[in-house]
């Protein structure tokens, strides 16, 4: 996901007179299970160095952890921009399973932004991503789009579902923020 659209979008809310307390009072249901989903991913990527057994089931948690992820972004399917949300994270979750829990990442992506060393730490099996290769499935939805400034503050590399997943939470955002504003225009 491209975070600092995130924040653009806060701040564009903010602007056109939106509230934090209207985004907080959204009908947003397992909110739990999406916070569960995330340490979960964090605990698989940092504890496989401490617990073999971590590193043994490291696609199965991963793979569960997106499966997760898409059916709590179906339950909140109601809410502005999570259907596009749910397309974005279905797209990474389809290129993340298929190569083996990990998101396959374009060299050449990474060279066009400037990251170069990480071509390295990929290559040295890195545990989340994977350098783009002749066996990877589904490339063109892979991280192979890179951005760099203007576009973002930091260079990344990302994929068309990170995209679309940015854009249908920023509108989540906006929307849930302006929402009674926009009401009583």
């Amino acid at each position: 996901m491209v975070y600092e659209y995130l924040g653009i979008a806060f701040l564009i809310a903010l602007f056109k007179k939106g509230s934090v307390n209207r985004l907080s009072e959204t009908n947003f249901k397992v909110s739990s299970l999406i916070i569960f989903c995330l340490l979960l991913q964090l605990f698989a990527v940092y504890a496989g160095d401490y617990f073999p057994i971590i590193d043994q089931t490291f696609t199965y948690m991963i793979i569960l952890t997106y499966l997760l992820l898409i059916f709590a972004s179906y339950l909140n399917r109601h809410l502005e921009g999570f259907k596009l949300f749910l397309l974005g994270l279905s797209l990474n979750a389809i290129v993340i399973i298929i190569n083996g829990g990990r998101m396959p990442v374009s060299a050449k992506a990474l060279e066009t932004v400037g990251m170069s060393g990480d071509i390295q730490v990929l290559s040295s099996g890195y545990k989340k991503h994977e350098l783009v290769g002749d066996q990877t499935l589904l490339p063109f939805l892979a991280d192979v789009i890179p951005l760099h400034f203007p576009f973002v503050l930091m260079s990344i590399v990302v994929s068309i579902g990170d995209i679309i997943m940015t854009i249908g939470i920023c509108w989540f955002i906006y929307q849930g923020m302006t929402r009674n504003q926009q009401l009583s225009n």
